[in-house]
C-alpha cells in the first residue's frame, strides 16, 4: 500500500490467506520457503494454512524450524506426503570457517589482543552458534562494534 492508498492499514488472517492463495494460483509451480516457523505465535495454524495452499495448487513448500521447538513434528506425523530433512549440525564446517576467518581479522585489526587465546574464543563462538549460521554472523557483527575495547570484546 502506498501513501495515497485508501485501503486499510492491517490485514486479517483470512485476508492474508486469501491474498496468498491468489498469488499461489497466479504463479503455479513456485516453491514457498518459510524460515523461522518455530518463531510464529501460532505455528500449527500457519503450517496447516501453507500446506492447504500447496495441496490446492502445484506449488511446493519448504519449512525451516529449529529442531528444539519440535513444532513441525505433529504435522509431519499426520501426513504421509511430508518428508523431513534434518540439517542438524551439517553447517558446522562452514560456520567454523567463517568464525576462524573473522577472528583472524579481529586479531589483525587489533580488535583482540595478540595474547588472547584464539582457540578458546573460537570454541566459545562455535558452541554458541549451535549450528545456526545467522547467530554466528550476528555475534561476529556485534563483537566488531567499535564501542567495545579488546577486553570487553573478549569477555
Amino acid at each position: 500500500m502506498g501513501p495515497a492508498s485508501s485501503g486499510q492499514a492491517t490485514i486479517s488472517d483470512q485476508e492474508a490467506a486469501g491474498l496468498l492463495l491468489l498469488c499461489a494460483q497466479k504463479f503455479e509451480g513456485c516453491v514457498f520457503v518459510v524460515d523461522g516457523v518455530d518463531e510464529c505465535c501460532d505455528c500449527e495454524r500457519l503450517v496447516e494454512s501453507l500446506l492447504d495452499l500447496c495441496w490446492t495448487t502445484s506449488n511446493q513448500l519448504i519449512l525451516f524450524s529449529r529442531p528444539s521447538g519440535n513444532v513441525l513434528q505433529p504435522v509431519i506425523k499426520a501426513s504421509s506426503n511430508l518428508r523431513p530433512l534434518e540439517i542438524g549440525r551439517s553447517t558446522t564446517g562452514d560456520i567454523s570457517k567463517f568464525i576462524r576467518r573473522r577472528l583472524s581479522d579481529f586479531f589483525a585489526d587489533d580488535l583482540l589482543k595478540a595474547e588472547d587465546d584464539e582457540e578458546e574464543l573460537f570454541s566459545r563462538l562455535l558452541n554458541g552458534a549451535d549450528g545456526m549460521f545467522l547467530w554466528a554472523v550476528l555475534m561476529i557483527n556485534y563483537l566488531a562494534s567499535p564501542a567495545f575495547s579488546p577486553n570487553q570484546r573478549k569477555k
